[in-house]
């Protein structure tokens, strides 16, 4: 920080390597939000927050070519204000505050205890707290450290990858028996893992919608994300019901550690064959478990010859028949 009190940053500096393929790189426009006539900041000490010393401020860099187009992408500055007794400043140009920080940390683990790794989790405040985002690690665990206890916090994860990692036609047929209640979930987790469409309701067109996905319809469900997360400390009125689970758990901040640990939910994943960290491996299906097929239910006398129309779509791999023949069509 200047002796000043304040400092300009042009957001053509922040730029890395940008390029476009019709606009020379030399004639591109650079700015701190969609105007492009916001090519500038001016940060001053109102904007040291945390102790007068440093400050880690998130920004959006916007790029703009000839016709108009844009792009952008997040960045951080990092504003410090150092020093300068041999000038009569020994606190910078900013008045220095003496704050008092904690730290924040946690798990984010399956119903079963499994972490979930490469998260996104996200720490906010009323007001920018320019905190940036951490990944969690295999175990699940992540840490946030230097937090100022000045107010209140939400913190939430996010993870939106491998949308097949652990769904098969099992769970398919898992939640049809959900549906027609012979065999109802007993966890909010995996109501919540069956709710593929997002509309806070399990029925058919779930089951729609994840056999698209397993079929390669889908590359993705179009309604949802790959995971959810729900605070650990959360309590279900009714676990029927958990469509009222928060997404995101609220902190006032105290001097010290503090711990947040959330449950992570692979959607569509209801029997728990997912592989939310890198040490473990998805399940194969067409293994030796064999292939689930589904028929209409019929009924047939004694001695009757009976026959069933399976359709298959996008399988690979061999038959085998003990009998004598077999009819293919």
């Amino acid at each position: 920080m200047p002796s000043n009190g304040q400092v300009t940053v042009w957001a053509k500096d922040l730029n890395l390597n940008s390029s476009d393929n019709c606009t020379p790189a030399a004639e591109l426009k650079y700015s701190f939000s969609a105007d492009v006539a916001t090519t500038s900041k001016q940060f001053t000490c109102a904007d040291m927050s945390n102790d007068g010393q440093n400050q880690i401020i998130e920004v959006e860099i916007w790029v703009t070519d000839k016709a108009g187009n844009q792009d952008l992408c997040k960045t951080y500055i990092k504003l410090q204000d150092n020093a300068d007794a041999a000038n009569g400043r020994p606190e910078g140009a900013c008045k220095d505050t003496v704050a008092s920080l904690a730290s924040i940390s946690g798990k984010l683990l399956t119903e079963d205890q499994q972490g979930v790794e490469s998260a996104t989790v996200q720490i906010k405040s009323a007001t920018p707290s320019g905190i940036p985002a951490r990944k969690s690690s295999i175990d699940g665990s992540y840490q946030f450290n230097s937090i100022p206890t000045s107010g209140s916090y939400s913190i939430s994860a996010m993870r939106d990858d491998n949308p097949m990692n652990g769904v098969s036609t099992l769970d398919l047929v898992l939640i049809q028996k959900h549906i027609l209640g012979t065999e109802p979930f007993t966890s909010p987790y995996k109501i919540i893992a069956a709710d593929a469409d997002h509309d806070q309701n399990v029925s058919a067109i779930d089951l729609i919608e994840l056999r698209k996905l397993i079929l390669g319809i889908y590359d993705k469900l179009p309604n949802n994300t790959s995971w959810k997360f729900v605070p650990k400390s959360y309590q279900f009125d009714d676990i029927l019901n958990p469509w009222s689970a928060p997404n995101e758990a609220q902190i006032v901040v105290a001097q010290g550690a503090m711990v947040k640990d959330f449950v992570g939910i692979k959607i569509g994943d209801v029997n728990a064959t997912a592989a939310p960290h890198s040490l473990m491996n998805t399940e194969v299906r067409g293994s030796a478990s064999g292939l689930i097929l589904e028929v209409k239910d019929r009924t047939f006398k004694a001695g009757e010859r009976v026959g069933s129309i399976i359709h298959f779509t996008k399988l690979q791999g061999c038959v085998r028949f003990p009998g004598n023949y077999v009819n293919r069509q």
